[in-house]
């Protein structure tokens, strides 16, 4: 369906093509090279893959270090830029089960939240900010002592 919609689009072709290409063996990823589509290709798989990881509450580096073993999909040099944008191997992220009323600054919620009645408040991958936490108030207080899933940074670590 999701192919229905681009194809009509103009200049996706190259997007629609990454799109297919992500269901292609290892060899025949390797086989398109380090032009557009393969590394595109290569890149939004990686994301994928290394969001699944972390969703499943593995920390950056054990995510980082599960994707190198997954190799030849994931060149070296890729996932060494990549664990270096996400600060693999320095400690700086850590994922943990806390109350919503606890999160902090910086947090990154790794699911989303919702209401009782399945009403999104916060989608997966938000980082709390300060807005945030002047109304997470409003949320009631089963809500607020709800456990969610989140990554936090180093320095951020509190003890619930």
């Amino acid at each position: 369906m999701v192919m229905n919609l681009l194809e009509n689009i103009p200049r996706l072709e190259p997007v629609i093509q990454i799109l297919v290409a992500l269901g292609w063996s290892d060899e025949a990823i390797a086989r398109l090279g380090d032009g557009t589509i393969g590394l595109g290709t290569r890149i939004l798989g990686l994301v994928q893959e290394y969001d699944t990881l972390i969703t499943q509450g593995h920390s950056v580096d054990v995510a980082i270090q599960t994707l190198r073993r997954r190799a030849p999909r994931f060149t070296a040099e890729l996932l060494e830029q990549f664990g270096t944008h996400l600060g693999a191997g320095s400690g700086k992220n850590e994922a943990r089960q806390m109350a919503l009323k606890s999160v902090q600054l910086g947090m990154i919620i790794m699911q989303d939240v919702r209401t009782h009645q399945g009403t999104l408040l916060v989608p997966r991958g938000f980082e709390v900010t300060s807005l945030f936490l002047e109304r997470i108030g409003n949320f009631g207080p089963e809500l607020l002592s709800e456990t969610v899933k989140v990554m936090v940074p180093a320095a951020k670590a509190v003890v619930d």
